[in-house]
């Protein structure tokens, strides 16, 4: 998946790549991390 130049809520929705994505701002607005859980899903903070 591509990256967004924006967080929007339909992209943090559907994400579903471990990582760590930012809104393009270069570390000084928001970012979304994106981490695998023991049970298989993913965990979005």
């Amino acid at each position: 998946m591509k990256r967004p130049k924006i967080l929007s809520a339909s992209f943090v929705r559907t994400i579903n790549r471990p990582g760590r994505y930012g809104d393009g701002r270069g570390g000084h607005g928001l970012s979304l991390l994106v981490k695998p859980m023991t049970n298989g899903r993913l965990s979005k903070s």
